[in-house]
C-alpha cells in the first residue's frame, strides 16, 4: 500500500497535479455573465483605426528602423542566458547566431507578405530557448527570452531581410518585428492587397478551428484574433504559399457563422462568449507553444471588437496617454476608490511591471480580474504554479501559508489604470 500511495504522489509531482488551485479561482464566479455589460459605442473611436494599424506593414510609405533589426544581438550580448540543458549558453552560440543574422546587408529585401501559418517570432534567428538561470525566479520554462511572440497564420508583414543561412527573415508586423521561419511566409502582390482590403476582415469566434480548403484539405488550425476575409458571397478566404512563396488567395470551405465581422458589437453577449473562449487555457509566455500570456489574452480578445492593441502590457497600459489614470502616490484605499468609481468593466485594464489584467466587475464587493498569469511568488523564493487565464481577485493566493507577504500583492503593484475608450477628462479624475 505504501508503494501505491509513494507512486502516486510522484506521478503527481511529475505531472504538476500537486499544486492546487488558489481560493480565488474556487470562491469568486468564474462566469463571465456575471460580470459584461453592453458596451455599444464605448470602443468606436479606435475602431476608425483599426484597419490603418493592422494593414501597416503593407503601407506603401513604411519605414525601415534599424534599431528593431540591431536589437536582438545587444538584447543577447549583455546578460547570461541558460539553454534547455540548464547550462550556460556560451558566448562563441551568441556570437554564431548573431553572426547569421548578416547585419552588414541589412536591409537586403522590402517585400510585403503574409504569414502562412501560425508561427514563432524570434528575438534572433534561431528555435534554441534562451533561460535566465533556472535558480531563480523568472528562471527557466516557460520564459524563452528569445520568444517575441505568436504570429496568427495571415498576419500583414513586411520581409526586410535573411539570415545568412535562408532559414530565418527578420519581419515587421503590425504589432512587433523579429525572426521567423522563412517557411511560414509568402509574398503578396499589391493587387492581391487592394482585392482583400474591400472585403471584410473576420476572426474566428471559437478558439482552436481547423481551416480546411475547399477540396476538403486541412490548411491550419486558427485561433481568436488571427484574420481571414469573407467576400460579398459571404465565401471565406484566406491566403496560402506555393512552392515559389507566391501568396495565392485561396478559398476555404469554412461557414460565415463560425466568424466574427471585425468589428463586432461589444454587447454583454458577445463579450463573455469571447472571455469564455479565452478562459482556462495553459498559459504561454510569448505565445510558446500556441497558449497565451497576459498580454496577448488581451490583444486575442479585443481583436474582434476592433480594438487595435500592441503586443507587450507596458505598451498596451501606455499607448493612449489621455486614457491612463496614474496610481502614483496612491495608497491601496485610494486605488481601489478610484477603481471602483471610474473603471468600466471589460474596457478597463489594469497595470503593473510586467503585467497587465482586465477589469470585468466586482464580486461581494471586492474588484475582480481577468488574467493570463504563470505564478505566485512564495516564501524562501519559490512559486506556486497557475499557469492559466482566470478570474481572481487582486490578493490571489493570499491566503496560503507560504505567501511571500514582503513582495506584495497585485493591488500593492498596481502603478495605472486604461480605460478603453474613456479619457480621463471624461471620467473627471482629479
Amino acid at each position: 500500500m505504501k508503494k501505491i500511495i509513494l507512486s502516486s504522489l510522484l506521478a503527481c509531482s511529475l505531472f504538476g497535479m500537486v499544486e492546487s488551485k488558489i481560493k480565488d479561482i474556487s470562491v469568486i464566479s468564474q462566469d463571465f455573465t456575471n460580470f459584461a455589460i453592453d458596451l455599444n459605442d464605448t470602443f468606436a473611436k479606435h475602431n476608425k483605426e483599426f484597419l490603418e494599424r493592422y494593414y501597416k506593414p503593407w503601407d506603401e510609405n513604411f519605414v525601415v528602423n534599424r534599431f528593431n533589426f540591431e536589437f536582438g544581438a545587444r538584447y543577447i550580448a549583455k546578460k547570461t542566458y541558460f539553454g534547455d540543458n540548464k547550462q550556460e549558453i556560451s558566448s562563441s552560440f551568441k556570437e554564431k547566431i548573431t553572426l547569421n543574422t548578416n547585419p552588414s546587408a541589412f536591409p537586403s529585401v522590402y517585400q510585403n507578405g503574409i504569414t502562412t501559418r501560425n508561427t514563432n517570432c524570434r528575438v534572433m534567428p534561431t528555435n534554441k530557448p534562451f533561460f535566465y538561470d533556472f535558480k531563480n525566479n523568472g528562471g527557466g520554462y516557460p520564459f524563452d527570452y528569445l520568444q517575441n511572440s505568436l504570429l496568427h497564420i495571415n498576419t500583414p508583414i513586411k520581409v526586410l531581410h535573411y539570415s545568412l543561412d535562408k532559414a530565418f527573415a527578420f519581419v515587421e508586423t503590425p504589432y512587433v518585428s523579429g525572426w521567423i521561419n522563412s517557411n511560414d511566409i509568402a509574398f503578396i502582390s499589391n493587387d492581391d492587397i487592394k482585392k482583400l482590403k474591400n472585403m471584410k476582415l473576420i476572426t474566428p469566434k471559437v478558439d482552436d478551428v481547423s481551416i480546411i480548403d475547399s477540396e476538403n484539405n486541412f490548411i491550419s488550425k486558427a485561433f481568436i484574433g488571427a484574420t481571414l476575409w469573407k467576400n460579398e458571397n459571404e465565401k471565406v478566404y484566406l491566403f496560402r504559399g506555393d512552392e515559389k512563396n507566391k501568396a495565392i488567395f485561396t478559398l476555404t470551405n469554412q461557414s460565415k457563422d463560425e466568424f466574427a465581422v471585425i468589428p463586432e458589437l461589444p454587447t454583454k453577449e458577445n463579450l463573455a462568449k469571447i472571455a469564455k473562449q479565452l478562459y482556462g487555457q495553459n498559459y504561454g509566455w510569448g505565445g510558446v507553444n500556441e497558449n497565451r500570456d497576459c498580454s496577448m489574452l488581451l490583444r486575442d480578445m479585443y481583436t474582434p471588437f476592433g480594438i487595435f492593441l500592441e503586443r507587450n502590457s507596458n505598451m498596451q497600459a501606455n499607448e493612449k496617454k489621455e486614457e491612463i489614470v496614474s496610481f502614483e502616490g496612491k495608497t491601496s484605499e485610494e486605488k481601489i476608490k478610484i477603481i471602483k468609481e471610474n473603471a468600466i468593466p471589460f474596457a478597463t485594464f489594469l497595470y503593473m511591471k510586467g503585467h497587465i489584467m482586465l477589469y470585468i466587475g466586482t464580486f461581494n464587493d471586492e474588484i475582480t480580474i481577468f488574467h493570463s498569469f504563470w505564478s505566485i511568488k512564495t516564501l524562501n523564493k519559490g512559486r506556486h504554479i497557475v499557469g492559466g487565464s482566470y478570474v481572481t481577485s487582486l490578493k490571489p493566493g493570499i491566503e496560503m501559508e507560504e505567501y511571500d507577504h514582503e513582495n506584495g500583492t497585485l493591488l500593492d503593484k498596481l502603478v495605472s489604470m486604461r480605460v478603453i475608450g474613456i479619457t480621463k477628462k471624461e471620467q473627471k479624475i482629479n
